[in-house]
């Protein structure tokens, strides 16, 4: 189970939790608003600065299976860099609101910003795709005890993602790096189409979307790419 690890600070935040929709408002120095329909935008340079100071803590955390007690001993132990972080000075948040976030939240954001720092550099896949091969977590959820907490569905969205990945990296790699909602992100939808009923796990109740297989792809690519030494 999660530990609810809240970053209570002067006034910053992440998911928005709690206050009306006309309180949620937070802008940029540059005078942007970021409200509650696009709080994702917040969430990615918080999950960037997090990246970009820390990335031997981030590459340890993903490393750590998703939903474990590991992962919530580890994520507390570092709640002073994404303290820091949201103190960014791209960020200016309301005097009289307290906006507040789980730490583990940023997981997949710190991933995908990961992923695609990783993917500019090179437009080659990796060497040795292979989409029959075990995703990263095999081994450490096998040796996993028995009963312990772990997040299940995160794992069979990451199975997924590592099947379409190794099958279509050009296509997983064109969606990650698209912005939602672009052309470029419906265009490597329509791309992957072809592998994403092959790659999908049987009996599973995932809601294919541009944004669920965006997360089901990251981490993986992540993965992957370390793996490759890249």
């Amino acid at each position: 189970m999660h530990v609810a690890t809240k970053l209570m600070l002067a006034c910053c935040a992440a998911a928005m939790v709690g206050a009306p929709a006309s309180a949620q408002k937070t802008g940029t120095r540059i005078g942007k608003n970021v409200k509650t329909e696009n709080v994702g935008a917040l969430t990615q340079i918080i999950a960037k600065c997090i990246m970009e100071r820390q990335p031997k803590m981030v590459r340890t955390w993903m490393n750590i299976l998703p939903g474990t007690d590991a992962e919530d001993k580890f994520v507390k132990t570092k709640e002073g860099e994404f303290s820091i972080c949201t103190r960014d000075d791209q960020l200016v948040f309301p005097d009289d609101q307290e906006l507040v976030f789980q730490s583990h939240q940023f997981r997949y954001p710190v991933a995908l910003a990961i992923a695609r720092k990783q993917l500019r550099k090179s437009n080659l896949a990796p060497a040795g795709l292979n989409p029959n091969g075990k995703a990263w977590f095999a081994a450490p959820y096998a040796a996993l005890p028995a009963g312990s907490a772990v997040d299940h569905n995160a794992l069979v969205l990451q199975d997924f993602g590592h099947c379409v990945a190794s099958t279509d990296w050009r296509g997983s790699r064109a969606l990650l790096l698209s912005e939602e909602k672009s052309g470029e992100e419906k265009a490597a939808v329509a791309a992957l189409a072809p592998v994403l009923g092959p790659c999908f796990p049987a009996n599973s109740k995932i809601k294919l979307t541009s944004a669920s297989l965006r997360r089901a792809l990251a981490e993986p690519v992540v993965h992957l790419l370390g793996d490759a030494g890249q």
